[in-house]
């Protein structure tokens, strides 16, 4: 004997996407100290992704959002004005999604920065030493200089505004120290250069210092 039968109300089936590497970062153009900025991106594919993009100097750590990283935690990272300093690091991004397990780039990605052709780097020779690092009120820097020659100091934000200059005319070579009162600074990050010129070349040393008051 047959009845009537029931059927159940319809209802949607979500599937959520594991996080999957589409396209790896590839290492930016080559750019010249002060001329620009850098992007590098990730194209992937899930659901609920989220990134977190890292920096390998010595090792992997997660970059924070500040003046010169923006786009941390989204697909394209923007390096702002970098130094010559920074030529060499790696950078790869870390990413989460709604389903395990999370994926991780490749780390290949590397940022190249050059100085301006007639100008050669010999960081080594200068002996940059800067601290503390992070500086509150003053910073100290002692350096080595190979040759005589003028010397300046300039302290810049990662935009290249001008926040202290010293020029000091025909310094003997030498252990050489400074102090430059950091006081007044905002909180934030900056670029140290420091520029020997003699009759033959320049040589240039710079360093990314740290003010927080």
């Amino acid at each position: 004997m047959c009845g009537l039968g029931t059927m159940s109300t319809p209802f949607l089936v979500n599937v959520s996407e594991i996080p999957l590497i589409i396209l790896q970062p590839e290492s930016p153009p080559a750019i010249y100290q002060g001329s620009g900025n850098a992007s590098i991106s990730v194209q992937a594919s899930g659901s609920g992704l989220t990134y977190q993009w890292q920096e390998y100097i010595t090792s992997w750590t997660d970059l924070n959002e500040n003046e010169m990283y923006s786009g941390v935690q989204n697909d394209s990272l923007l390096i702002v004005n970098p130094v010559v300093s920074m030529n060499g690091y790696r950078y790869r991004c870390v990413i989460d999604g709604q389903c395990e397990p999370q994926t991780i780039t490749d780390g290949v990605a590397t940022l190249t920065v050059l100085l301006p052709v007639g100008i050669s780097v010999n960081t080594n020779k200068i002996g940059l030493l800067a601290y503390p690092n992070p500086s509150s009120t003053e910073l100290h820097l002692d350096f080595f200089l190979p040759c005589a020659g003028n010397l300046l100091i300039t302290l810049q934000s990662v935009i290249g505004e001008t926040i202290f200059f010293m020029k000091e005319s025909i310094m003997n070579p030498g252990d050489r120290s400074v102090s430059l009162n950091t006081a007044s600074v905002k909180p934030g990050l900056y670029i140290l250069v420091l520029k020997l010129e003699d009759d033959n070349n320049m040589m240039i040393a710079t360093e990314i210092i740290v003010c927080d008051h």
